[in-house]
């Protein structure tokens, strides 16, 4: 609101964009930690793999305000998180219960074979409609899960 304002000097303005772009930063870190927090919960088993799937599924749906097909770059971004952080466990508990017919046909987290996510997420790496870096999050996930969940290199970092 500040920026429409014509009165503003050009100082103002990038103090305001500079504001913006700081919230901003802050709040995506908050989203990533919060993303990471539910694959502990999930890890711990304190979440089942349903409401993983269910997670995966909403972080891996095109933006419904945007009919053009492109997909959230930050759910995206918080979909490599959660997968980096759950999957080996996710890929595993899915394959048990995907061997083991579901009791309740009505289940509206069908579980789906974890190929179904990363077909989609190979594929929006290969469409390019979304920012390189998100790609190269998106592919470091898929290679991640193609060398069995082993990382090619310990992360620094808290």
């Amino acid at each position: 609101a500040k920026m429409a304002d014509p009165n503003l000097s050009e100082d103002d303005k990038k103090l305001a964009k500079d504001e913006y772009e700081l919230e901003e930063m802050k709040a995506r870190r908050r989203s990533l930690g919060n993303i990471r927090f539910i694959g502990e919960l999930y890890k711990l088993s304190i979440l089942s793999v349903n409401i993983m799937h269910e997670c995966v599924t909403r972080l891996l749906t095109v933006n419904a305000n945007n009919n053009a097909g492109v997909y959230d770059e930050e759910s995206l971004e918080c979909l490599c998180r959660l997968l980096t952080t759950v999957g080996q466990l996710f890929e595993e508990e899915t394959a048990k219960k995907l061997k083991v017919p579901s009791k309740t046909s009505n289940n509206p987290t069908q579980v789906k074979p974890i190929t179904v996510y990363f077909d989609k997420m190979t594929n929006i790496v290969r469409e390019k409609k979304t920012s390189a870096r998100v790609r190269f999050l998106i592919q470091d996930v898929i290679d991640l899960k193609n060398n069995k969940w082993q990382k090619r290199r310990e992360e620094a970092g808290p």
